[in-house]
């Protein structure tokens, strides 16, 4: 019988995707070789001008699947400032990704993430902030405009909103069972995709994937003046 040929998989997100990555590895090992920046991707800019050089570094223009998130660094809010992209430009810039993703992984199907819920009381008011409603909207105008390239989009927001307490700290879901979470509905989008049979795959240990803690934004920073600097010693 003759074996069934690996799908490649590109995941690029910010730090949650840096949460949940090695636990789509480990689940999908047995049907996709899955690749991924070691860095942070950040806003959809920094998407969009490093795309071709993660694809570079990781050798995956045969991607049969890219599976991408921007959001949060695009709603973040420094000093009551407005969120540092525009909403305008953050749809502009999606659908650049869509198309420049589309230019590099010809054969690739694409999965948009929407951005999902943080606590906004761990965060410092007037300094950096993130806020839902914000996500909330962003992730609607993403939607929005991906929706019309054919993007399929994977709803991490809804299922994680009404679970706060898989947080481990203002942004992050970096527990066993947050990482279970988040990494399974990955997974659940790209095996629908790309018809691979779920009952098949591995179950990853998610315990062996929980990462440190962070402390949040209050226990980090302290007023000095009129600014915020970090708290020494930490």
């Amino acid at each position: 019988m003759k074996k069934e040929k690996m799908k490649k998989i590109l995941l690029i997100g910010d730090s949650v995707r840096i949460g949940y990555d090695a636990y789509v590895r480990e689940g999908l090992k047995r049907a996709a070789e899955v690749s991924y920046p070691e860095e942070n991707c950040t806003s959809s800019y920094w998407v969009l001008r490093n795309l071709h050089i993660w694809a570079d570094e990781l050798e995956v223009y045969d991607a049969d699947l890219v599976h991408f998130n921007a959001g949060h660094w695009d709603t973040l809010r420094i000093y009551g400032d407005p969120p540092i992209t525009p909403i305008g430009v953050y749809k502009e810039n999606l659908v650049r990704i869509v198309r420049r993703i589309r230019f590099l992984f010809p054969r690739a199907k694409l999965i948009f993430a929407l951005s999902t819920p943080v606590i906004e009381s761990g965060f410092i008011e007037g300094f950096e902030c993130r806020l839902n409603r914000d996500i909330e909207e962003y992730n609607r105008i993403a939607v929005e405009a991906l929706s019309e390239f054919g993007v399929i989009i994977n709803d991490l927001y809804s299922p994680l909103s009404a679970r706060p307490g898989l947080h481990s700290d203002q942004t992050h879901f970096f527990t066993a069972d947050g990482t279970g979470l988040i990494g399974g509905l990955v997974t659940d989008a790209v095996c629908g995709a790309l018809g691979l049979d779920r009952s098949k795959l591995a179950v990853p240990d998610k315990a062996k994937f929980e990462i440190t803690k962070y402390k949040n934004d209050r226990e980090l920073y302290v007023k000095k003046g009129d600014y915020y600097v970090p708290v020494i010693g930490i």
